[in-house]
């Protein structure tokens, strides 16, 4: 099948997008889809929109067409590259060629998981649907931390607020028919109504098959102590640092606080927070990546040595995927 004739078979209306924060359920959500006979779930997107600049024009085709190699989820989908097509009939011809099954059938609806820039995925895709699930900051946070991809408590919560933040912001250009919001601890406590409301929302019907996952993967079956893991986990100091930074919108997500009182940070501090991010994200690199790796990478970045650059970064991505589950 060409990939002209795979466009012409994709539209917005089959097209759907699950955003939210890493480690938020989008995993576990997609293998729920990938049970459903209707649905294609392929996973994780973010290269359609991560080499985006923040607004037109588009990115220069050349430079993607260098970076797409050496990412690590563009290699775990590998969607054949048409040079003919400007950007936006790439990225479209990528998401057609995702429209199948694993045995190469099309399926009803496509649909695929953004964590990180979903503003730009309007201009590609104007009348897609969207689904926005969100998770407690706190235990996204002990999340995070256990993987090494952020420092400290507050640092995460940060990072938590900025994409619903954007989530706020994105939603105000899609009507309300083509945008659904879930929670991550209503699908762990309840996931056949939840998923039902999906499914009457993507305008198919719910089958037994979405909740058979853990036949067909490493998840275990969905479990309501899932949620709220850090009532406990966190101490009262680490609750505070926490709830620090997160404004109203904790609250408007519907999550109550800790009630352990307002930690005060001042720039200062705050300052030193950013810097002990920066320093235990560092150390959680060099140890699973090794030291080895690390040096060669700053004396090849020294040197600019690009074809080695790169091939350290494959290995990094090697080592990156053996971590997630």
């Amino acid at each position: 099948m060409s990939d002209r004739n795979d466009r012409a078979a994709l539209t917005d209306e089959d097209t759907f997008f699950l955003v939210g924060t890493t480690r938020s359920g989008t995993t576990l959500l997609g293998l729920m889809f990938r049970g459903h006979s209707a649905i294609s779930f392929p996973g994780e997107f973010d290269f359609a929109v991560d080499f985006m600049p923040e607004a037109r024009p588009w990115p220069e085709l050349d430079g993607y067409y260098d970076w797409l190699p050496i990412n690590r989820l563009y290699r775990f989908h590998r969607p054949a590259i048409d040079r003919s097509l400007d950007f936006p009939g790439l990225i479209r011809s990528f998401v057609a060629q995702m429209k199948v099954d694993s045995a190469g059938a099309p399926r009803t609806l496509v649909g695929v998981a953004v964590h990180r820039h979903f503003d730009r995925l309007h201009q590609l895709f104007p009348k897609a649907r969207y689904l926005h699930i969100v998770r407690d900051p706190r235990d996204v946070g002990v999340s995070w931390l256990e993987k090494g991809w952020t420092g400290n408590l507050w640092a995460a919560s940060r990072s938590w607020q900025e994409i619903e933040l954007l989530w706020d912001e994105v939603s105000t250009r899609i009507p309300p028919d083509r945008r659904h919001e879930i929670r991550f601890e209503d699908l762990v406590a309840d996931p056949k109504s939840v998923l039902r409301r999906i499914c009457d929302f993507l305008g198919l019907a719910y089958e037994e098959s979405m909740l058979d996952y853990p036949q067909r993967s490493t998840y275990e079956a969905v479990d309501p102590k899932q949620a709220y893991k850090w009532r406990r986990s966190l101490s009262k100091r680490q609750l505070m640092l926490a709830e620090a930074p997160l404004e109203d919108v904790l609250e408007r997500r519907g999550y109550e606080r800790s009630g352990h009182g307002a930690l005060r940070i001042g720039a200062l501090r705050a300052r030193l927070l950013e810097l002990d991010d920066q320093l235990q994200q560092l150390r959680s690199r060099v140890a699973l990546f090794g030291v080895r790796n690390w040096a060669f990478d700053q004396l090849a970045k020294l040197l600019r040595a690009k074809a080695w650059r790169q091939r350290l970064e494959i290995q990094r991505q090697d080592l990156v995927d053996k971590t997630l589950k």
